[in-house]
């Protein structure tokens, strides 16, 4: 009987259990999901490296945790037949904001293997704020040597419709 009375007692308990825990994902997931706001400051700079190929910044996203610079280089491919040292990533490229070098976090490189170009994203750890000037490094992209530039570039925020 003690048996019984013990097991009708659990099962109210594991259902409130339950329901508080499935009450926690629901709300959690929402704001764990959820991006910072994101401001898009263009820089539409196009650098032009020795080889006379051409890195075009589309745009710079910033949240509150990250600045991400959007681009298309030129003159490189999939087919790039450089090798990176060992150890080290096929695309890198770093980035200097208002005279602090920031900690990368992510890139992607994409496009069609039959265009002279390839467009990526690149990422990295930011601690808020409006970034006004930008030095940015490319060593290479896709393993490709001469795929490098140097670009300074001042950014300001897009105008209020």
């Amino acid at each position: 009987m003690k048996k019984r009375v013990a097991a009708f007692a659990l099962v109210p308990a594991l259902i409130l259990v339950g329901a508080i825990v499935l009450l926690n994902k629901i709300g959690a997931g929402s704001s764990e999901k959820a991006r910072p706001p994101a401001v898009t400051l263009w820089a539409g700079e196009d650098v032009v490296n020795a080889q006379g190929n051409h890195l075009t910044i589309g745009n710079v996203i910033v949240t509150s945790d990250r600045l991400t610079i959007q681009y298309r280089a030129t003159g490189t491919s999939f087919d790039a037949e450089g090798l990176s040292p060992a150890g080290q990533p096929p695309t890198q490229l770093s980035v200097t904001v208002d005279g602090k070098a920031l900690t990368p976090l992510e890139g992607n490189v994409g496009g069609d293997p039959q265009n002279p170009f390839v467009t990526g994203d690149f990422s990295w750890r930011w601690s808020g704020g409006t970034p006004r000037h930008i030095h940015l490094v490319v060593t290479r992209i896709l393993g490709d040597p001469n795929a490098n530039w140097v670009a300074d570039f001042d950014l300001q925020a897009p105008a209020s419709k």
